[in-house]
């Protein structure tokens, strides 16, 4: 799981991804985060990529914002990308 990354290297190699940020983040830009999922998904990696609006940055569990329950969306696609 990765959370509001700037990190630019990619490759089909990668794992199964799960993303996450908060456009309202004074941080982590936004464009930089979104531009690294549409790279890794342009290779092939599976992706699941969710954006919240008003989660700021380091939103934790989220609990009261919009980004509450984002763990749950992410243990959800990590369960369904396991290899079994």
């Amino acid at each position: 799981m990765i959370a509001y990354t700037g990190h630019s290297t990619y490759s089909a190699d990668f794992p199964p991804t799960f993303i996450t940020v908060s456009s309202d983040n004074p941080i982590a830009n936004v464009s930089v985060v979104e531009k690294r999922v549409e790279n890794l998904k342009k290779v092939g990696v599976k992706v699941e990529y969710r954006r919240y609006e008003n989660a700021g940055h380091g939103f934790g569990t989220g609990v009261g914002t919009d980004a509450e329950g984002w763990i749950d969306h992410a243990v959800d696609f990590w369960e369904r990308s396991m290899v079994k």
